[in-house]
């Protein structure tokens, strides 16, 4: 006939349980694979043991909830890890769009103020054309204000789209931030799901059924 099991025994097991679900809050991917492992090996020794027992079903239904309550903090810490990947992924995503756009404005921005110092084919021919005609120059004032206006009207090409790649950046900020305040609802109901049991009381062991010989 088997052993009555002993209180000590019981709050042993009890106890456990939650110690594990508190340790898997600061694993990391390989840590919370070998606590996962380690629930399943308890499990299937657990459910070997009731065999023996003489309510079965019962010892198979204890078996099966401190399954549950064990992995269930591993897998809200799962959760917040691949929520952590997701972000670190569009984070790097967000960066290269962001300096991709800076560089572009910057290189129209130079290229339109290489077009602009350039002498235009019409002011070159007309030149060529009447050397001694000063009504057919170009009138230097007007080329240097419409030089500037150019410039300036790159300048401000350049501000909006780095406008732009901030706007785009707060808005990818806005959304992990949102991401973040889901994860950590999750991560907190799956601690309150591993909440620990009460131990049994001395009179609750003295009440369990004696195995039959």
């Amino acid at each position: 006939m088997p052993a009555k099991p002993t209180l000590s025994m019981l709050s042993l097991l009890l106890a456990a349980l939650p110690l594990c679900a508190q340790e898997a809050g600061g694993l990391d991917r390989a840590g919370l694979a070998a606590e996962r492992a380690r629930a399943e090996a308890r499990y299937q020794a657990a459910m070997q043991a009731c065999l023996s027992r003489f309510a079965v079903t019962a010892c198979q239904q204890a078996a099966r909830r401190d399954r549950s309550d064990a992995l269930a903090p591993l897998t809200a810490r799962e959760q917040v890890l691949d929520a952590r990947d997701r972000m670190e992924r569009a984070e790097a995503q967000r960066r290269r769009a962001q300096e991709k756009d800076v560089a572009a404005a910057a290189d129209e921005v130079r290229q339109r103020q290489r077009q602009l110092l350039q002498p235009s084919p019409l002011a070159t021919a007309a030149s060529a054309a009447a050397p001694t005609a000063a009504a057919s120059r170009p009138d230097p004032a007007a080329h240097a204000r419409q030089v500037q206006r150019d410039i300036a009207q790159g300048e401000q090409q350049a501000q909006r789209q780095r406008e732009r790649a901030l706007q785009r950046q707060r808005d990818a900020q806005a959304h992990r931030e949102a991401l973040a305040r889901r994860d950590k609802e999750r991560e907190a109901q799956g601690k309150a799901a591993a909440a620990p049991l009460p131990l049994p009381s001395a009179s609750d062991i003295e009440a369990l059924p004696t195995p039959r010989p």
